[in-house]
């Protein structure tokens, strides 16, 4: 019973594929990425500055950058609030996987929206405080501390609010199953990508 438990999430979970035609783009719009597995998830966004893609990543500070993977830490992370990090990611061209099995979904905004959702990103990040990192990837502080409801999936699901995109931010950041759902129900494509 349990494997054909795993067996229907795992069918739900991965069986949305549709391929995306510029043809749905819209003048002005702007297309932009989140990816994730079952464990994070975070924005691929194009950047017009020396790079053509910038990966942010949220995370918890201690257990992401020092890989403190100790009991007491992870109790820490999953019940209290602690320090958070906003990792960024900068390429040349539209990044791989770096997952095993990830899901990669598409995304329109509108130019405004866009800007919106990029200030909203920005404002999860303090530029003045580098906590590991030169060049690519850096890691910032966060002023938002991570919670159980502020995690990667909340931050996703809140920057594509504030991007105009009507995803639920609020329960639907607890668990990748919920966030996924809410991811599928207004991409215009969803594709599984692999780690090379």
């Amino acid at each position: 019973m349990r494997f054909l438990g795993i067996y229907l999430y795992l069918f739900l979970s991965f069986s949305h594929h549709s391929s995306f035609s510029a043809a749905q783009a819209f003048p002005g719009s702007v297309l932009f990425y989140v990816e994730g597995d079952f464990f994070h998830t975070y924005l691929i966004l194009p950047d017009t500055g020396a790079y053509t893609w910038k990966r942010y990543e949220y995370a918890e500070a201690s257990y992401y950058l020092k890989g403190d993977h100790s009991v007491s830490n992870t109790f820490k992370v999953l019940f209290l609030s602690t320090p958070a990090t906003v990792g960024e990611y900068r390429y040349a061209s539209l990044p791989l996987a770096e997952r095993p099995r990830s899901e990669r979904f598409s995304f329109l905004a509108d130019s405004a929206g866009f800007s919106d959702l990029r200030r909203f990103v920005e404002s999860w990040i303090t530029r003045s405080d580098t906590l590991d990192g030169a060049g690519s990837p850096v890691f910032y502080a966060s002023p938002v501390p991570y919670t159980w409801a502020n995690n990667c999936h909340h931050f996703v699901l809140k920057a594509l609010q504030a991007g105009g995109i009507p995803v639920a931010a609020g329960r639907h950041g607890i668990s990748d199953f919920w966030a996924r759902r809410e991811l599928r129900s207004q991409c215009v494509a969803d594709t599984l990508v692999s780690a090379k």
